[in-house]
């Protein structure tokens, strides 16, 4: 039994130290290099971006439903390890709300960067349609910004996901039987 109360430790820490990675940057937009709009697991929940020297109309800025989603699924799941009676039932939630984390923020975070790249691509797609020399100017300048603005990943969010992993993984490591550790029996029959 000792060794499922570890490997519920081990699930336990991952899920803490998971939450404090929403702390650490998690997506950023930069334009040749020159950072936009950065990005952690927390302001991603409060809807609060750290935008550059740009002015961003509050409203904009929503927060991000499966942040929020993934962090509560991730603080439940902890708090149901403490609650469960059992190695074995406190392996299992820890195993479900680990993976119903991964889905949500794994999700979320695509459909964002999807949605966002999707934007960029759309602005530097604009086809020149005849009118004023300006509107053609500015279809050229939103071609070139396009083309310039990259959406990142950080590694704040991909270490998120690696210790939810690793908690889902104690929480399967917790559903194995353990084998007992009383005496050995020794067959002194002769094999008759």
């Amino acid at each position: 039994m000792t060794l499922n109360i570890s490997w519920i430790w081990a699930a336990r820490i991952a899920k803490v130290a998971a939450l404090l990675l929403f702390f650490l940057p998690w997506v950023a937009v930069s334009c040749n290099g020159q950072p936009l709009i950065e990005a952690s697991g927390y302001q991603l929940l409060t809807g609060s971006p750290q935008v550059a020297d740009i002015p961003v109309p509050k409203e904009k800025l929503d927060a991000a439903w499966w942040a929020i989603a993934g962090a509560i699924v991730i603080a439940l799941g902890l708090v149901a390890s403490f609650a469960l009676k059992g190695a074995k039932n406190a392996g299992r939630a820890v195993l479900v709300s680990s993976v119903l984390a991964i889905a949500l923020l794994g999700g979320g975070m695509g459909q964002m960067v999807g949605q966002m790249r999707g934007a960029i691509e759309k602005e530097a797609g604009k086809a020149d349609k005849g009118g004023s020399e300006m509107q053609a100017l500015e279809r050229q300048l939103s071609q070139m910004m396009g083309q310039a603005i990259r959406v990142e990943i950080k590694n704040g969010f991909w270490m998120t996901l690696v210790l939810l992993a690793a908690a889902g993984a104690c929480g399967v490591a917790t559903q194995v039987p353990q084998r007992g550790r009383g005496p050995v029996s020794v067959d002194n029959t002769g094999g008759a």
